[in-house]
């Protein structure tokens, strides 16, 4: 079995490099394969010359938009590539590159894939998880984000809906693609993350958590979040939650 790791970066040269450090760390004495895909989404900085540069120390692959097309669409082009070349028996996991997501949480991850889950999302809200430094405003946007996919997408097994390191069964996310097609991710920003849990559910799954210290202190890179375009992201779930659309597309 592989693990294909999808990191997105976003001028995240102060970070890139110390993540795949640890990951190399972390899965180079296992007995995983592992392969990390980098999609740079139109970053300004040094951060595809640090991407290419590991390349001779590990097996890193760098995948670039020319320009910044937000998350959802890094998603989408991560999601895709790993999909095509994973086997149904591997694991896909996503996370963030700035340093945020504790890469040794990686292979316990992967066991409770092997255990038979689909999802494990790594989880800031169960026993043992917590932030680390995490700004006022942020951890406001983050609990209302997540309250408001418990109240309106309620998800078996999951506490935490926002988190972008999660693990995937691979045959789960090519059934997926298959599917929804271009309309897996129709949303942007951080709201794209949510709605993949969401696609996912429709399809049935068994869901589980591990703990995560989210640790925003370590976060180098300047945040872009925009408070009152997520909102209106997170909205436009519920829009197709209730539309006749959504159930066509998703009950095929």
């Amino acid at each position: 079995m592989a693990v294909l790791i999808v990191t997105l970066a976003y001028n995240e040269e102060k970070s890139i490099g110390l993540l795949l450090e640890k990951i190399e760390e972390t899965l180079g004495s296992t007995e995983y394969q592992y392969r990390v895909i980098v999609i740079n989404d139109g970053s300004k900085d040094r951060t595809p010359e640090i991407v290419k540069g590991m390349g001779s120390q590990m097996p890193v692959e760098l995948v670039s938009h020319e320009t910044n097309l937000g998350v959802g669409e890094a998603f989408k082009t991560g999601l895709r590539h790993a999909a095509s070349i994973a086997q149904d028996r591997d694991t896909i996991i996503t996370m963030e590159a700035d340093n945020t997501n504790d890469a040794t949480m990686i292979p316990k991850m992967v066991e409770e894939i092997a255990k038979g889950f689909d999802v494990v999302c790594a989880s800031r809200y169960l026993k043992g998880g917590k932030y680390v430094g995490f700004p006022p405003y942020r951890l406001a946007l983050s609990f209302f984000a997540n309250l408001f996919m418990k109240v309106f997408f309620q998800i078996k097994g999951i506490r935490d809906y926002t988190i972008f390191y999660r693990a995937y069964r691979a045959s789960l996310i090519k059934r997926a693609l298959q599917i929804y097609g271009d309309s897996f991710i129709n949303v942007k920003g951080f709201a794209a993350n949510a709605q993949i849990l969401v696609r996912l559910s429709r399809l049935g799954i068994k869901a589980s958590e591990v703990p995560l210290v989210y640790r925003y202190d370590l976060k180098k890179s300047r945040s872009t979040v925009r408070v009152i375009f997520q909102i209106f992201e997170y909205l436009r779930l519920l829009v197709d939650r209730f539309s006749r659309k959504e159930e066509t597309r998703e009950h095929p």
